[in-house]
């Protein structure tokens, strides 16, 4: 159980798995479950900050910490989350669709 695995610092990857394990169960849950409880659902998935039955999880390391987060995507030039739209399977931002613009004005 989580909480044994807690108490033991040697078994930090192993706790770390069985949280990710857990946090992705309960939002699979949460999809199955919202024909008939849709409350129930969409309290799961607030609480795990996931808006729809479609988001995923992006898990990594910040220092001795393993993170797990909602994922976003970000502009495939300069990895901002800010206004991004998408371009054939792309993201991209609006600061670098006008400097693309720029360079094509620049080119003709």
């Amino acid at each position: 159980t989580p909480w044994i695995l807690a108490k033991d610092p040697e078994k930090k990857a192993e706790l770390d798995t069985v949280m990710h394990n857990l946090a992705e169960t309960l939002r699979i849950v949460s999809v199955l479950i919202y024909p008939f409880m849709h409350t129930t659902s969409k309290e799961i998935r607030k609480q795990l900050k996931v808006e729809n039955d479609v988001d995923s999880f992006e898990i990594y390391m910040d220092n001795d910490k393993v993170v797990l987060k909602k994922y976003q995507p970000t502009c495939i030039f300069c990895d901002s989350l800010a206004d991004s739209v998408e371009f054939e399977g792309y993201n991209v931002c609006k600061s670098c669709i006008e400097k693309l613009y720029r360079i094509k004005d620049n080119a003709e």
